[in-house]
């Protein structure tokens, strides 16, 4: 089973995998990159708003399976909690890997460092931890109007400093193995934390 907010994080990269498909559908072809970069920058940046929102969403998630059914004592603790919780995701908008372990180890106990990494991309926790964190600073640049940073994931044909379908595929697919792992581990510590709970 799944949480509610992997099943919300689904709907919003469905979002992002249509403007990433326009950046270079074939009915715009000719097309050059100046034309495409609106759209990848925009894939991108809905990717990345999607993974904050998970993040968000299932550390409340977490609390409020915590929360039901417990004693008066453990539902008024709870409450304490998730209004801390709340107050925190207002504030909450970098999600690079650090903020994102930091919101869920303070409200739910769950360290997810270890378990960030990526099959897919043969990335080792420490190695997709520092991509995402690259990804963040990309999205930071454009959304500021700076110039993108060159990483060699941002570079193509020797130029650098550049956003390609791919790039942002693999950003996707990162997030996308980031967010399936977090939800699995996390309702795994919830459920041996408190045995009684129905959890995701």
């Amino acid at each position: 089973m799944a949480s509610r907010s992997l099943t919300s994080f689904r709907q919003a990269k469905g979002r992002s995998e249509r403007l990433l498909a326009i950046s270079t559908d074939r009915r715009l072809r000719p097309i050059n990159y100046a034309d495409a970069e609106p759209s990848l920058h925009a894939a991108l940046a809905s990717t990345v708003s999607a993974w904050e929102a998970y993040i968000e969403a299932v550390t409340i998630e977490a609390i409020d399976v915590v929360a039901a059914g417990a004693s008066a004592e453990v539902l008024l603790l709870t409450t304490l909690i998730r209004a801390e919780a709340k107050r925190a995701i207002e504030k909450f908008n970098t999600p690079n890997a650090e903020n994102c372990r930091d919101l869920l180890l303070k409200y739910t106990g769950f360290d997810s460092f270890p378990h960030m990494q990526s099959a897919r991309l043969s990335l080792a926790a420490h190695l997709a931890r520092a991509r995402l964190n690259e990804i963040l600073q990309v999205r930071h640049a454009f959304a500021h109007g700076y110039r993108i940073p060159a990483y060699a994931w941002t570079t193509r044909y020797g130029i650098q400093n550049r956003l390609t379908k791919r790039a942002v595929a693999d950003a996707a697919i990162l997030i996308d193995d980031f967010v399936s792992v977090v939800d699995l581990e996390l309702g795994r510590h919830v459920k041996t934390a408190f045995p009684t709970r129905t959890v995701w």
